[in-house]
């Protein structure tokens, strides 16, 4: 999802049916998005994430993280948003 203008799909797969918990953090570790959270089936999913925060307020250019959490499972990976 690098860079990206003015959205990008997060894509990830689930072995088995998981809590998963999607989240977009600014470089402060403040939370501004939370994409998903629940439980899912198996199988593998696309979620598109609009540079928007909960609140709908278009983000500024930057780095932000997106940290999902399945199971015991998490991962964080760095998106660049560029305007």
């Amino acid at each position: 999802p690098n860079p990206f203008n003015p959205s990008t799909e997060i894509e990830f797969s689930l072995p088995k049916a998981e809590d998963v918990t999607l989240v977009v953090y600014n470089v402060l570790g403040q939370q501004v998005r939370r994409l998903s959270q629940g439980v899912l089936p198996a199988g593998s999913y696309q979620v598109t994430f609009d540079g928007r925060t909960d609140s709908g307020e278009m983000l500024s250019s930057g780095m932000y993280f997106y940290r999902i959490t399945a199971g015991t499972f998490s991962q964080t990976r760095k998106m660049l948003m560029v305007k």
